[in-house]
């Protein structure tokens, strides 16, 4: 696909200039103008859906640095979608086609991953199971002969001996195949530990709940309306290790300020 805006990397990020959006959109107003206007009537939220880059970011061919703002391709796709022009849709197009190609790309990839870790895993379950098969039949060797075989008390016990530690190595046989198991899971499955939470007098606990907000379970009944002045929202299907479970919602640059209202 042709680069009709130029997308970067920012902070992990993919983000586009602002200057550049509004090069593109051919829009009249002065760009100072314009992108204050739109961060106000649209509450864009700082270092959420825009980053103010400083002198030493914004690069310059000759004259004074300009302020520059580095727009997330969400908050990007939403200022060409309000222009309600030509270029806006052909803006937004862009920003929702750049989009799909990078999802398209992460989708592959963890396909990849996923295949890498059923060939692990089968290749592993045919290895012990070969070491299984082949310990069964010595196992069965050692029976037939100490049955068919009248030996002395003391060969006996030496054969009956040599049978259980082969015993014990198809029980380890097994229990190695488990424990095989289980690790590819715990390597492939791409499980990452609890998010952090910090609990306020054994009532509620806030955690990291997605990359733009945060959430607080528990008993908050003392404190809704302080909540609700910061901004929260209440709700009932949030989901907290897997289980459905209602609690209160913020956007993550409110995150100290309930800290605070919590500690």
């Amino acid at each position: 696909m042709n680069e009709l805006i130029k997308i970067t990397e920012y902070n992990g990020q993919q983000a586009v200039s602002a200057r550049e959006l509004h090069t593109f959109l051919e829009s009249n107003a002065k760009f100072y103008d314009w992108i204050v206007k739109h961060i106000e009537e649209y509450d864009l939220v700082e270092n959420q859906d825009y980053v103010i880059l400083t002198s030493t970011e914004v690069k310059i061919k000759r004259g004074r640095p300009k302020k520059d703002y580095a727009l997330s391709i969400n908050c990007a796709k939403e200022i060409s979608m309000v222009q309600k022009s030509d270029k806006g849709k052909i803006a937004r197009q862009y920003f929702i086609d750049r989009d799909n190609e990078l999802r398209a790309i992460k989708q592959k990839a963890l396909t990849s991953q996923k295949d890498v870790a059923l060939i692990a895993q089968e290749a592993v379950k045919q290895a012990i199971g070969s070491e299984i098969i082949q310990l069964k039949s010595e196992v069965e060797n050692l029976t037939a002969i100490r049955d068919q075989l009248k030996i002395e008390n003391k060969e006996l016990t030496s054969e009956t001996f040599r049978l259980k530690n082969y015993i014990e190595k198809l029980r380890n046989a097994f229990d190695k195949s488990e424990k095989a198991n289980q690790e590819i899971a715990r390597l492939f499955s791409g499980h990452t530990e609890p998010a952090p939470m910090r609990v306020c007098t054994g009532k509620c606990f806030m955690v990291d709940y997605s990359e733009k907000s945060v959430a607080v379970f528990g008993d908050t009944q003392d404190i809704e309306d302080k909540f609700e002045k910061l901004g929260g929202k209440h709700n009932e299907f949030l989901k907290y290790n897997g289980q459905k479970q209602e609690g209160w919602i913020f956007p993550l640059s409110k995150k100290e300020d309930v800290e605070k209202l919590i500690a």
